[in-house]
């Protein structure tokens, strides 16, 4: 009887974590496409996708160029979380963008301090 394989733990983190792997995920890319688009063999890309490796800026680059992603959302945002405000704000044209301003303004007014006068109670049902 073949004694039992044990596997190697992974190794630890190198970098901050980064959503380089799940954006490339998210736009369709395989790592044996990236590696013919990119200037890093298939093996360092996937090492640097599983933060094993710390990546080089021009990788990043070329990340953000192929899938059509800023930088920064490369690093610091999951392609599958919620769309925040900015991105909503960001394409929004200017007229709506100032109406949006307008809007959070209101909204974020201090009402409870405010000298509004309350609201009147309903009308009572007339008894037969």
């Amino acid at each position: 009887m073949k004694p039992a394989r044990i596997k190697k733990p992974p190794p630890p983190p190198v970098g901050q974590p980064h959503f380089l792997r799940a954006w490339r995920q998210a736009r369709g890319y395989t790592i044996a496409e990236m590696e013919k688009l990119v200037p890093m063999a298939k093996s360092s890309l996937s090492r640097v996708e599983n933060n094993v490796r710390l990546y080089r800026q021009d990788v990043v680059e070329r990340y953000s160029e192929i899938l059509g992603v800023p930088i920064a959302d490369l690093l610091t945002r999951s392609p599958l979380a919620p769309q925040d405000i900015w991105d909503a704000i960001n394409n929004m044209s200017p007229a709506k963008q100032q109406h949006a301003l307008r809007v959070i303004k209101v909204l974020s007014a201090d009402t409870e301090n405010s000298a509004a006068p309350p609201s009147p109670p309903p009308p009572r049902k007339k008894r037969k």
